[in-house]
């Protein structure tokens, strides 16, 4: 085996191998911010059918919780705030992800994005 062969395979088994370990992110419980008389930097493990919710409404209003992901939709999440008359919410599917504005979007995605990216390299 030439030495440039074996440094390459080399390279390629350890891309495969951080790409199988952030993979197993992907398998265990969602965790999610919720809050607690205004604070909202508790944690709260969800089911495996839930995202993490975030709702900013008028005036100082937030709230942070899992939520089933298929009730993310305003309708449903109007229906459980109905006193909140104009608010935004956003659903994620990542640790965490629910303590970020509503307008900066997920870091998990770029990483899902590069290590696909990498994977799809490391097998050419």
């Amino acid at each position: 085996m030439s030495e440039d062969y074996r440094k390459k395979h080399e390279m390629k088994t350890l891309v495969v191998l951080v790409f199988s370990l952030s993979l197993l992110e992907l398998g265990s419980a969602l965790k999610c911010y919720t809050c607690n008389k205004g604070l909202c930097n508790a944690t709260q493990v969800c089911t495996y059918e839930d995202s993490c919710l975030s709702v900013n409404g008028e005036g100082s209003f937030r709230h942070k919780q899992c939520l089933k992901y298929d009730d993310c939709n305003l309708m449903k999440v109007r229906q459980m705030f109905p006193t909140v008359s104009s608010m935004d919410f956003r659903c994620c599917t990542s640790n965490l992800c629910n303590t970020a504005s509503l307008s900066v979007a997920s870091n998990s995605l770029v990483g899902l994005l590069l290590s696909v990216a990498l994977f799809c390299w490391s097998v050419l």
